[in-house]
């Protein structure tokens, strides 16, 4: 354990040495987004877009989005299959959700909607909303943080199987990867006052067993499907007051992962973070820096390193465009990053961005 973490620190050294000499070397701002024969990422990577379940409530919606990725170089699909207040977007066969009233079909045949990004090349991942779960908090209170809140308890074990039977149903649909999203504690900025866990449980030991009870199950019902999940970016920074509240380490949660996705937006990075001058007006340094953050941390694990980029304007509509977004992705190339999904909470993405044929080029 003691050479391990030697180890770890030798690598944080090094990397930050590469981070700061790229920076100073080239400024990733004298690139521009040109025509080319080349796509802006190697083939071999995944690279997508996340969507609502909404996107897909009717034939004509998803043409669109299939026409708009015929003419795309993306791979890959993220659908929300479980939202951030516990809603089943399908007509499940999972009786608690039935009885709690989670069910809300707006997706009318998850397996055939599946089949049609298969039929067509496209990998398809299943997004799970874990602890943040309105609908099961009042419906299952007792297994809810707290009366006024919309988390469950992330160490209970009830609220573990019922995440873990919506999972395998969404498995049974031909879904190539689930991707846990909210897998963590609330943070001051979330909803309800709450004991952050029982007296024999920490927080990361809550989240972490959670992960390997999950990884195990899942491995032995369909080894072919990937997992994955989403952690905050400041959670590379391995700070103990973020570990403490939040309940997320790297490096302990890759080793029951395929891959890692860091939130890397930007604009949510406080524009005091002494690291970086004003991150969100930098978006080729903020993410480089964070996505090397976590390469690092998974770097002992089999978990591949795949972030979340930003294609939304917040608290950058000034200068917000498609090279905003372009830059992240030349960040994330050139960390070696295991490829990259973008984030747009209302699927209104920059489209011409993601079109064949595109590439950073310097001026």
């Amino acid at each position: 354990m003691k050479l391990r973490t030697i180890y770890q620190a030798l690598l944080v050294f090094v990397v930050s040495q590469m981070f700061i000499f790229s920076v100073f070397a080239r400024s990733p701002l004298r690139y521009v987004s040109q025509d080319n024969e080349e796509n802006i990422i190697p083939k071999n990577n995944l690279r997508g877009l996340h969507f609502t379940p909404w996107c897909f409530s009717s034939a004509e919606k998803t043409k669109e989005i299939l026409d708009h990725y015929k003419q795309s170089n993306l791979n890959t699909i993220v659908i929300a299959m479980k939202t951030e207040d516990g809603m089943l977007p399908y007509a499940s066969n999972v009786k608690l959700a039935q009885k709690i009233g989670a069910c809300r079909p707006a997706i009318k045949n998850v397996k055939q909607l599946v089949q049609e990004f298969h039929e067509r090349g496209i990998y398809t991942i299943a997004r799970v909303v874990i602890f943040q779960d309105t609908i099961l908090a009042k419906g299952q209170p007792e297994w809810a943080l707290s009366k006024e809140g919309n988390w469950t308890k992330p160490y209970h074990p009830m609220v573990w199987k019922y995440n873990l039977s919506i999972i395998k149903e969404l498995i049974s649909f031909g879904f190539d990867e689930i991707n846990f999203d909210y897998i963590r504690f609330p943070n001051p900025g979330d909803k309800g006052l709450y004991k952050r866990a029982d007296n024999s449980c920490k927080p990361y030991e809550a989240i972490e067993g959670f992960l390997e009870y999950v990884y195990k199950d899942i491995k032995s019902y369909n080894n072919s499907v990937k997992i994955s999940a989403d952690v905050f970016g400041i959670a590379s920074m391995n700070k103990q007051e973020d570990i403490e509240m939040l309940g997320q380490r790297v490096d302990h949660m890759s080793e029951f992962l395929d891959f890692i996705c860091p939130m890397n937006y930007p604009s949510h990075i406080a524009d005091e973070f002494s690291n970086l001058n004003c991150p969100r007006l930098h978006p080729y340094e903020a993410m480089k820096y964070f996505t090397e953050k976590t390469l690092v941390k998974a770097m002992l694990t089999k978990a591949k390193v795949r972030p979340w980029i930003q294609d939304f304007p917040y608290r950058v509509d000034n200068i917000f465009n498609g090279q905003y977004v372009l830059l992240q992705i030349k960040a994330v190339n050139d960390t070696g990053a295991m490829g990259w999904l973008a984030w747009n909470a209302s699927g209104h993405y920059s489209w011409p961005v993601y079109q064949k044929k595109k590439k950073l080029l310097p001026l």
